[in-house]
This record gives structure tokens, C-alpha cells and sequence, in this order.
């Protein structure tokens, strides 16, 4: 998996993970256009949203109601993430940062893009369509 092509074919979406010393980083990473910040806004909603979303998510077996809340988070989520960091704006960018993360932590996002692509299937099927 091409970490920084799947980002990019994403919108805009809080990716959390920790680094070898345990200290957790976010970045809004992803594909659509947006404003550059000198500092994120949501920081605490981001990382609450996100706990949620790994919470419901981790679940062995997802039901209908559990879809179509993850579906849910993911929107909230996209609603927070509409302005870059400075460093993290352009493509180029992005693509500098996500090369010079560890192993671990690209591990870390990975998972998250697999979130996000599911949450974006559950979106369709059980938000868009109603």
C-alpha cells in the first residue's frame, strides 16, 4: 500500500499515532484542497472523535447501527479537518512527512486509512442512500 496515494485519494482527515517515545502526534492529511493554519483548531474534538471511531470500530462484528454511526464520526471528522498545518499543506508536503515517518508509525496510519475507506462505504450505503 502506497501510504501517501491512498491519503490523497481521501478528503481531509485527523490521523493520530504515536511515536517510539509514545508521545502522540495528529496530522490532517488528505487529498481535497483547503486553507494553511499556523495551528489546528479541533485538536481535542479531533482526538475524542478519534477514540470513538477506534472504539466502535475495533468491534468483531459491526451492526447496521454501528455502520451508520461510524458513517457519522467520519463526516464530523472531514468537519474538523478543513484547514492544513503549515508543513503539511501542500501535496509535496504531505508526501515529505508521511516518507519520513517510521515503520511503526505508518503502520499507524495505514489502520486509519482502512477506517476511513470503510467508514466512507458505510457513508454510502447507509447515510448517502436514505
Amino acid at each position: 500500500m502506497s501510504i501517501y496515494n491512498e491519503v490523497i485519494s481521501l478528503p481531509n482527515f485527523g490521523y493520530l499515532f504515536e511515536d517510539e517515545s509514545g508521545a502522540l502526534h495528529i496530522a490532517i492529511l488528505g487529498g481535497h484542497s483547503c486553507e494553511a493554519t499556523e495551528a489546528y483548531e479541533f485538536v481535542e474534538s479531533i482526538c475524542r472523535l478519534h477514540s470513538q471511531m477506534e472504539q466502535l470500530y475495533s468491534k468483531d462484528l459491526l451492526s447496521v447501527d454501528d455502520k451508520t454511526q461510524l458513517a457519522k464520526y467520519m463526516k464530523r471528522m472531514q468537519s474538523f479537518c478543513e484547514k492544513r498545518k503549515i508543513g503539511l499543506h501542500s501535496l509535496a508536503e504531505q508526501r515529505e512527512y508521511i516518507d519520513n515517518l517510521t515503520l511503526e508509525e505508518k503502520i499507524q496510519i495505514e489502520k486509519q486509512i482502512g477506517m476511513y475507506n470503510d467508514c466512507r462505504c458505510f457513508y454510502r450505503d447507509f447515510i448517502h442512500r436514505s
